[in-house]
């Protein structure tokens, strides 16, 4: 990365995050930030029209792989205490990765019977249809699209302060990574959310921003400039 950093006119970070790691790590020298871009009502209408009324408690969903970095298997112990309060709340774990199995097994040590579905790959629309909340524990998210998506289509979220999540997400949705009761606090932010009413209305660039912001970088570059 440093080599090829260090032999380009201009980089682009889609978070702060990023362009901090990218100085720090690499010696990026010119890093401008362009967030990933969504297009919420598109995304919100979409979404809507998947939308499959709940019936039961409230509804879990963690979409990303099943793979050690991603906290899977925190998010299955901080759901069978949430089950203490919400008796009938579901979780599907939406993906596939090495942990398939080891996650499995976790949920039948934890006696979470049908309340817990490994759907393995899915549309994501689909699954943000059929869910009230996604958690995403990953280690480290640069600008996650699961995350904008989620606050797109008005999903309560919990997530850990890594990388680009705290660009998106606000405090009371956040919960730290290296902390010793990571559990506990992301069963207390579940609970937090589900106790809130409608999520507040979410804002963020639209693809056609990010492309345009994209565009005059390159056009400065072309031309000789810097950022």
């Amino acid at each position: 990365h440093r080599v090829r950093l260090w032999g380009t006119d201009q980089a682009i970070a889609v978070s702060r995050s990023t362009a901090e790691q990218m100085r720090a790590k690499w010696g990026a020298r010119d890093v401008e930030l362009v967030y990933n871009g969504v297009d919420i009502p598109e995304v919100h209408a979409a979404v809507e029209q998947q939308r499959v009324p709940a019936e039961g408690g409230p509804r879990i969903l963690s979409l990303s792989r099943l793979s050690p970095e991603k906290g899977i298997d925190v998010l299955l112990d901080a759901f069978a205490q949430l089950r203490v309060d919400y008796p009938q709340a579901h979780l599907e774990i939406a993906g596939s990765g090495d942990l398939a199995s080891e996650l499995q097994a976790q949920a039948q040590r934890l006696n979470l019977g049908d309340s817990v579905t490994f759907s393995g790959f899915v549309n994501p629309i689909e699954a943000m249809g059929r869910s009230d909340m996604i958690v995403q524990l990953s280690v480290w998210e640069n600008c996650s699209y699961t995350l904008l998506d989620a606050k797109a289509a008005g999903l309560k979220t919990v997530a850990t302060a890594v990388g680009g999540n705290p660009e998106i997400l606000g405090a009371d949705e956040l919960v730290d990574r290296q902390s010793a009761t990571l559990t506990q606090d992301v069963l207390q932010a579940m609970r937090a959310q589900l106790q809130k009413g409608e999520p507040e209305p979410f804002t963020w660039i639209s693809n056609e921003q990010m492309a345009a912001q994209t565009v005059d970088i390159y056009a400065r570059v072309l031309r000789g400039g810097r950022s």
